[in-house]
């Protein structure tokens, strides 16, 4: 079983095989209240019925301490402390098992094997990130990375985690207008080179809401990349997700089918998380 809680809405899929099933999904109400605006997931989850087959995952958008409560989470702060996992735990009775949502749609756009990183930025109310080296997630600390917040533009717009100029706020600059798909296309490029300085020859995928945006995006990403370096030993591979809007859901699902017979597959700077 896999779960998605987004910005905005809360979605479940089940399998029997691994593959992708039918997703649920329903709008969160924003009440601020984090224990009004769980109970209504905690009602969704009542309808779903059905006994669950190793370990439900779910993929967040706030980032979680490792107790599972909410550290932060700018689109909805009055969240922050909740005990997230705890009491999703109470709603299916097992214990839940947590993804970034970023690093559920970086499993999914990755291929088991590959050598070298695969960073994926999912794009929808924010933007959600996550990097897969060889199968397997990296994270240099306790909590996921948050490269959607990596501050591109000093002179940028205002974001909601109190930076200026980051990813997420150009994102949604352009989502209401305010700049165009090519100035966003030419941040992005600048995001690419120096995430592929840290993490030579890399795969950057981009995937969600992005394309809606421009049919071109994709295109205009390799060409203002192309423009700002001459290819090297470093320049990465720019990508599309193969996963769409769903990836992070589909890669929740992944990691569920994964805990049946392994151990999480999530590795720290320093080696496999225990």
């Amino acid at each position: 079983m896999a779960l998605d809680l987004g910005a905005t809405k809360f979605a479940s899929m089940r399998s029997r095989d691994g593959s992708p099933g039918p997703l649920r999904t329903t709008t969160i109400p924003i009440l601020n209240d984090a224990a009004e605006e769980f109970a209504h997931i905690a009602r969704f989850l009542a309808e779903d019925s059905g006994s669950i087959l190793g370990q439900p995952i779910l993929c967040v958008a706030p980032c979680l301490d490792e107790s599972g409560r909410v550290i932060s989470w700018p689109n909805r702060p009055h969240w922050s402390g909740f005990p997230l996992l705890e009491e999703m735990g109470k709603c299916l009775g097992a214990p839940v098992g947590c993804l970034g949502d970023g690093e559920a749609a970086a499993l999914a756009d990755a291929k088991d094997g590959n050598i070298g990183a695969q960073i994926s930025l999912h794009f929808g109310t924010g933007v959600a990130s996550g990097i897969v080296a060889n199968g397997r997630l990296l994270r240099f600390g306790a909590v996921n990375a948050e490269l959607g917040h990596i501050a591109l533009d000093a002179k940028g717009p205002p974001c909601v985690c109190g930076k200026t100029g980051c990813v997420q706020a150009l994102w949604r600059s352009c989502v209401n207008g305010d700049i165009s798909p090519k100035e966003l296309a030419e941040s992005l490029a600048r995001l690419t080179l120096a995430l592929s300085q840290i993490f030579p020859a890399c795969i950057v995928t981009f995937g969600g809401r992005l394309l809606e945006v421009s049919e071109d995006m994709i295109e205009n990403i390799r060409s203002a990349t192309n423009r700002l370096s001459p290819p090297s030993a470093w320049f990465p591979e720019i990508r599309r997700s193969s996963c769409g809007l769903n990836a992070p859901v589909v890669g929740a699902l992944r990691q569920a089918v994964r805990s049946l017979s392994t151990s999480p597959c999530v590795a720290t700077a320093s080696g496999p998380a225990s």
